[in-house]
């Protein structure tokens, strides 16, 4: 959904009116979580730290630094009016239904077929199980100075 209407409102309004479609229209997903059970609206692991403040990660100043940067919306009850709001008046993490870490590696388990799995811009049905992991600056990266 945000990629359909990025290109006509932008990237941020597009990300938070997919947000909003999404909490309005389907149900949180029942996974296993390093091993226990959790109902999840939504679950972003980032590789590295991310910076800034509303709805969406906004800046990394590492890749290398071996840790995932963890965000996760509750499942149960109706989170999005919760959600969105704190979406607008600043962090997320001011909203009781999110939770954000920092972590090595995460075991994510249980996932019911047919469960949207996004990565690097790209969308598929994610398998039954996965771990996320990190290799800290296993990854070299060049920029203009």
């Amino acid at each position: 959904m945000r990629r359909y209407h990025a290109p006509r409102i932008g990237g941020g309004p597009a990300a938070l009116l997919a947000a909003w479609k999404v909490l309005r229209a389907e149900r949180p997903v029942r996974l296993s979580l390093a091993g226990r059970p959790r109902s999840v609206w939504l679950l972003f692991a980032g590789n590295g730290t991310y910076h800034g403040t509303g709805p969406t990660p906004r800046r990394r100043d590492s890749l290398g630094e071996g840790l995932l940067d963890v965000r996760l919306v509750h499942g149960g009850g109706r989170p999005g009016p919760r959600l969105f709001a704190a979406a607008l008046t600043g962090p997320l993490s001011r909203s009781p239904v999110h939770t954000a870490t920092r972590l090595r590696s995460l075991r994510i388990g249980d996932i019911p077929p047919g469960t949207p799995l996004a990565y690097d811009g790209e969308c598929t049905p994610a398998p039954p199980a996965l771990v996320l992991d990190t290799l800290p600056d296993a990854l070299t990266v060049y920029r203009p100075a």
